[in-house]
């Protein structure tokens, strides 16, 4: 993306590839996707993925992730 047009990509664009790929069915890609880009994860994209894992039904990551979002944000 920056090198075709000149924009890096943002938190704003993480958050929503994230939410793309989960709500795809693709939790497990979303998840893999947080943890291997250089962007710190903030707590948007931790819920993003939260929210999307409870509506389908996802138990295991969901677990996962209810474990990261009070390290992020204590309140």
């Amino acid at each position: 993306m920056q090198s075709k047009h000149g924009n890096a990509p943002t938190k704003e664009h993480f958050s929503c590839l994230v939410d793309l790929l989960a709500r795809d069915g693709n939790l497990d890609e979303a998840d893999k996707f947080i943890n291997e880009k250089k962007l710190e994860p903030d707590v948007v994209v931790w819920k993003t993925l939260l929210y999307v894992c409870k509506n389908q039904g996802n138990i295991d990551l969901t677990q996962k992730v209810v474990h990261i979002i009070p390290k992020i944000d204590p309140f």
